[in-house]
């Protein structure tokens, strides 16, 4: 099935709908009834393919590709070859200079979607893909596997990592200002959830009706498996309990099958209603635009500031490493700090303040 993918471009799921007579072998091609677009095509692939491919429909057909992106990556390569390397007919036949070759034309070649060559961070997935298939191929001893290693670690892109964007103290204070005096109980609700808690805007879609809890004399914010696949609880502010109550008794239908905790008109709301919420509270605050996952990185820069622990800031925002809670601590680099100009000349102001009294 994968040299269907990668020798003929064909998606995962038109391999697996190939039928015996849908391969004529004498004109070199494969025909595919229906495909991802709903249409049909002819599709030309290498005479060596075609043992290979008829072997595998006539034995038990394997479980389908692990992973969302990984039967894209392949066939993007098989693209490659077959737009470059007609030649090719197994991976054993693959060389260094094929990946060579493959690493220019996915940097430089204009995605279909945006018109734009593929991000750093893109073309690391797929050549990071691309490597593991290699290493499978030769660990369950496929036929047809690579006979040396074709990719290195310093063939995969440098990613830049900009610091988180965040608001600062200013602009925080004056988007909270703008919060409390929102008439819109929906539009307040949502900013002073995200703004408070920092969680992601999944996160926020998904919380339930029961997500306030009580566990002790405190009161705690279930919030539901995200993009992390875990759960968590995060302590409520009072000010925040209060705002979760009166939209609960007075603004939350209670007779809807949903067990959504924010509804308009009686539906879910939507990535977008959350967008314009902010939006229209960020103008009426006059800070520009803001985005949700702003507010995530700003109180998670306030919580570093304070200063908090990091564990105790992973654990708020859900992360499973503290790899992922140490970019933080990179906007509050203490060291860094201490070296600046005016912080030495506050310190020696101090030393001859304290010496003079």
């Amino acid at each position: 099935m994968v040299n269907a993918m990668l020798l003929g471009g064909l998606r995962r799921c038109e391999v697996l709908g190939l039928r015996f007579e849908d391969i004529n072998a004498g004109e070199r091609r494969v025909f595919i009834a229906v495909g991802k677009g709903g249409h049909q095509r002819v599709v030309p692939i290498s005479s060596r393919f075609f043992d290979a491919l008829a072997a595998y429909l006539r034995d038990e057909r394997p479980e389908p590709v692990d992973g969302q992106h990984i039967e894209q990556h392949l066939r993007v390569f098989g693209g490659s070859l077959t737009e470059h390397h007609g030649g090719i007919g197994s991976c054993a036949e693959l060389e260094r200079d094929h990946i060579e070759d493959f690493k220019i034309w996915i940097s430089t070649t204009p995605s279909a979607r945006t018109g734009k060559p593929l991000a750093r961070t893109s073309v690391k997935e797929h050549l990071i893909n691309l490597g593991c298939f290699f290493e499978r191929s030769a660990s369950i001893g496929y036929p047809n596997a690579p006979t040396r290693p074709l990719l290195f670690a310093g063939d995969l892109p440098r990613i830049d990592r900009p610091l988180p964007r965040f608001l600062d103290d200013a602009a925080a204070a004056k988007l909270a200002r703008a919060t409390r005096t929102e008439p819109d109980p929906l539009t307040r609700i949502c900013v002073e959830i995200l703004a408070r808690t920092g969680i992601r805007l999944s996160e926020l879609i998904g919380l339930t009706a029961d997500a306030v809890v009580q566990i002790g004399s405190a009161f705690w914010l279930r919030i539901p498996v995200g993009k992390l696949h875990n759960d968590r609880y995060i302590p409520l502010h009072p000010d925040l309990k209060t705002l979760l109550d009166d939209w609960t008794d007075n603004h939350r239908p209670s007779d809807l099958r949903s067990d959504r905790l924010l509804l308009e008109r009686g539906r879910p709301i939507t990535r977008l209603r959350v967008a314009n919420a902010l939006t229209r509270i960020a103008n009426n605050a006059d800070i520009g635009h803001v985005t949700p996952h702003q507010l995530r990185h700003t109180l998670a820069t306030q919580a570093i500031n304070r200063p908090m622990s990091l564990e105790a800031i992973a654990a708020l925002l859900g992360h499973k490493t503290l790899a992922m809670t140490m970019v933080y601590a990179r906007i509050a680099d203490k060291t860094v700090a201490g070296l600046c100009p005016h912080r030495r000349q506050d310190r020696r102001r101090r030393v001859l303040r304290r010496h003079r009294q």
